[in-house]
């Protein structure tokens, strides 16, 4: 894959995240990196939707393979799961994947800058 793709991709989740609630019920899914991996039963995986979870949830994404369960409970992208998955998605190495996935007290209206800020620091190092 070319970097390109990988930046599009970025800025894709981005623009999803500018509206996300014109894209899902936001009394069916909640937004909580703090509690990624807890049982409250908000989604189809049971936990609260994280960053790498709603991205599982974008149609474009599902086309090219990234899928979020509700079937095997967690993120997939060809045989990776979880951030791995996201990171191979997207392009990113180990830091760039917990600076984007591993946020837990990032709030939701943040969460476009943040992905946006790490677009600009990866066309940075691309230079």
């Amino acid at each position: 894959m070319t970097e390109q793709i990988y930046l599009d991709r970025l800025e894709t989740l981005a623009r999803f995240f500018d509206d996300l609630f014109t894209h899902v019920d936001p009394n069916q899914y909640e937004f909580d990196m703090q509690f990624y991996h807890s049982q409250r039963k908000t989604n189809g995986c049971k936990t609260h939707c994280c960053i790498l979870g709603f991205a599982g949830l974008i149609p474009e994404f599902q086309t090219e393979g990234l899928i979020t369960g509700p079937g095997n409970n967690s993120v997939t992208f060809e045989e990776y799961c979880e951030t791995i998955a996201g990171r191979m998605f997207f392009g990113l190495n180990y830091e760039e994947g917990e600076y984007l996935f591993h946020d837990y007290y990032i709030k939701l209206e943040d969460v476009p800058n943040k992905i946006r800020t790490l677009i600009e620091k990866k066309k940075g190092s691309a230079s």
